[in-house]
């Protein structure tokens, strides 16, 4: 990874929060904040996370050290239909290439347990969540090193469960939070075409009948089609083709 021509990265390491995406979001009225130089990047990691924000509301316990919990700041880029997606490629560079991308913020291992409904043989080993002001962004991106002691639902898998190797100590995981805030903030410079294409190898999505269910509820059914320039999925459903900004996608019952 060519960090040279990058801004330089912080690392705010933290016992116990309810969310990182707080402790960023508050970081400049607070001691910790204060540490930060000028021009860097922020970035936050708890040991333990109480209250952990997905999309749609949902929310998660990390027991310590149980994951990868972290949060940082950067500028909303151009095209920030891409954030998300970006994220999803910087943590596939740095855990590796077993880990694949559900669009538009889903971290799965393919083939990794029995057919689910919705889920086929992918399990879900972690996401990301974007909250932007329009100016800066503040990327979520939780990834499951260890198994809880109760799985939180039956797609969820981790690391350890899986066979594949995982940061363990406080070392390790320090060093893959700074590494994938690196690697985000490269792909987000990366030539968009580029990136596009390192995105399309490695989504599970497309090619699949999916049902999409979008923010205000609608459900949509059609087959994924392609991820376009702006970052949006694109969905050819009997009516005609949609292009999807946001929203939970699933494989579709008949499959």
């Amino acid at each position: 990874m060519n960090t040279a021509a990058l801004p330089p990265v912080h690392l705010v390491l933290i016992a116990e929060c309810d969310s990182t995406q707080d402790v960023v979001q508050q970081l400049a009225d607070s001691p910790a904040g204060q540490a930060v130089p000028p021009g860097a990047v922020p970035v936050v990691r708890a040991q333990t996370q109480r209250a952990g924000r997905g999309r749609l509301g949902r929310t998660w316990v990390t027991p310590p050290n149980g994951a990868l919990t972290m949060s940082c700041r950067v500028p909303v880029p151009a095209d920030p239909g891409w954030l998300p997606l970006a994220a999803g490629l910087a943590v596939r560079d740095v855990v590796g290439e077993p880990l694949m991308l559900k669009w538009p913020n889903d971290l799965l291992l393919p083939a990794a347990g029995a057919n689910l409904v919705g889920w086929g043989q992918a399990r879900k080993i972690g996401g990301i969540l974007v909250e932007s002001d329009g100016t800066t962004a503040v990327v979520g991106i939780g990834v499951n090193t260890k198994r809880p002691p109760v799985c939180p639902a039956p797609w969820a898998t981790s690391l350890a469960e899986a066979g594949l190797p995982y940061a363990r100590t406080d070392a390790e995981l320090d060093a893959w939070a700074l590494d994938i805030t690196r690697a985000l903030l490269q792909r987000l410079g990366q030539p968009a075409a580029a990136r596009r294409a390192d995105y399309l190898q490695a989504c599970l999505t497309l090619g699949h009948r999916v049902e999409v269910e979008l923010p205000d509820g609608q459900v949509l059914v059609g087959f994924a089609q392609d991820i376009t320039g702006s970052g949006a999925l694109r969905l050819e459903t009997r009516h005609g083709p949609h292009e999807i900004s946001a929203g939970d996608v699933r494989r579709a019952r008949s499959q």
